[in-house]
């Protein structure tokens, strides 16, 4: 082959190479072009949901990182179920909360799951719907159910009500005979020596029975009655027999007493109204014979031990009610003083709030929104009031209260779960209940009545929301 010839194959060959592998020819001076490597995929980030809880069906938003630009094969989950996006971003996700059917109510986890994996876990609170629940002296006694719609219609619920299988045990003081856990869904509520469970239908707010129910106390007169926070115990004050019954919650909600229980109290005591603190570590008790704040610390098997009492000058104490979000409690009866404590989280210690007591006319009931932010307090003799809470718990009478309601009656009152709404019920023949809208700035203006349609010659006692 002549020299000509083969210059001219070797440069034929060189550009064929250089088409194939992007090399250069020649004395191997010219560098290749790297081969971009693609960014590796990392796991998204959860910050923030807002709001931090909700009812099915309601939009919430996701914020974070490393969401992706687009959904792709991405998904929210809620605990175990997939929750459906409206929109997506790589910072930003809206999304429906799954059904009631797949998801319960109360604290569920919430995470971002791609390619790389789940992101970090969330808590976020799904509420139940929009119901609440009034333990009336009927025939026979019972619990009643109805929801409560934006413009203040109240509906009794399907198959309400729900005998309690027992005799009621008297008059609660501050109506605390019925107790809502909305983190294990269920109701309970007082009869004289007993103490009747229900569960409650995520979708529907409807009770069914716990198998038992109602569950021997062995204590009498049975009042105040009142759950842990995570409702593996309940508390139950025997007003009769100066005693406390203890009871720890099974899987299927079947109550048993635990070692010790009923556990004494004071001697003409009348044990009435319960609130634990907001740790579950200890159990307040209202003592309306001898006007002492029973403290006592709790085991993580329920069992109760005596730390101390404190004393008061409010007469016939009734209400005892726990901050959700501080260390703090407030108690109230029948005069007019509503007293603020302040509890050292590590003994449980009680100490009087700068301010307390605050005036109101009487106590016989005290509601605390879910955030924290308000004080509501229904009297015996039909007013409301309502306080702004301060950081330390202190509290800051409206200007507007206390307010006359057109109650003829006692009333028990209490805020559903965004507090934009409150429900007074009559301590009377047939319980009329007024609905108030609760505005900005905490006033209230009633918008809606009704009555105990459902149940025949009732006296209701307590009115609690699930919230």
């Amino acid at each position: 082959m002549h020299a000509r010839s083969r210059s001219i194959a070797l440069v034929l060959v060189c550009v064929s190479a250089l088409a194939l592998a992007g090399a250069a020819c020649g004395g191997g001076h010219h560098k290749s072009s790297p081969t971009p490597t693609p960014t590796p995929a990392v796991a998204a980030t959860i910050t923030a949901i807002s709001p931090g809880a909700a009812r099915p069906g309601t939009v919430v938003v996701v914020t974070g990182t490393s969401f992706g630009a687009t959904q792709g094969t991405s998904t929210v989950m809620f605990g175990n179920a997939a929750a459906t996006a409206s929109s997506w971003s790589a910072t930003s996700i809206s999304v429906a909360v799954p059904p009631a059917a797949s998801l319960g109510a109360g604290d569920t986890l919430v995470t971002v799951v791609n390619d790389v994996g789940p992101s970090n876990a969330v808590s976020f609170y799904v509420e139940l719907p929009q119901v609440f629940y009034v333990n009336d002296q009927s025939t026979p006694d019972a619990v009643s159910g109805y929801s409560l719609d934006g413009a203040g219609s109240i509906t009794p619920l399907a198959g309400s009500p729900w005998p309690l299988g027992g005799t009621y045990g008297g008059f609660g003081g501050d109506a605390s005979s019925l107790w809502v856990n909305p983190h294990t869904r269920r109701v309970y509520a007082t009869v004289n020596t007993a103490v009747a469970a229900f569960n409650i239908d995520d979708s529907t707010g409807a009770l069914t029975a716990v198998p038992g129910s109602p569950f021997g106390t062995a204590t009498t007169a049975n009042y105040g009655v009142t759950t842990n926070p995570e409702g593996t115990l309940v508390f139950v004050a025997g007003y009769g027999a100066d005693a406390l019954a203890v009871f720890s919650v099974g899987s299927n909600g079947v109550l048993t007493p635990v070692a010790g229980s009923p556990f004494p109290t004071q001697v003409g005591g009348n044990p009435d109204g319960l609130a634990m603190s907001r740790d579950g570590k200890f159990l307040y008790s209202n003592q309306e014979g001898t006007q002492a704040l029973l403290r006592y610390s709790v085991a993580t098997d329920g069992t109760l031990m005596l730390l101390g009492s404190s004393m008061n000058a409010t007469a016939s104490n009734y209400v005892v009610r726990a901050h959700p979000t501080l260390d703090a409690l407030y108690q109230g009866g029948d005069n007019t003083g509503l007293i603020g404590y302040q509890i050292n989280a590590t003994s449980g210690n009680v100490t009087p709030m700068s301010g307390s007591p605050w005036t109101v006319p009487s106590s016989m009931s005290v509601t605390v929104s879910r955030d924290g932010k308000r004080v509501y307090v229904g009297g015996f003799d039909h007013t409301l009031s309502g306080f702004d809470v301060a950081a330390d718990g202190t509290l800051t009478q409206m200007s507007w209260s206390p307010l006359t309601t057109t109650a003829v009656a006692g009333i028990s009152v209490d805020l559903n779960a965004d507090g934009s709404r409150l429900v007074a019920v009559e301590q009377a023949a047939s319980g009329p209940m007024h609905v108030y809208a609760i505005g900005s700035s905490g006033a209230p203006t009633e918008i809606g009545t009704a009555t105990l349609g459902d149940v025949a010659a009732s006296s209701p006692e307590h009115i609690s929301f699930a919230r």
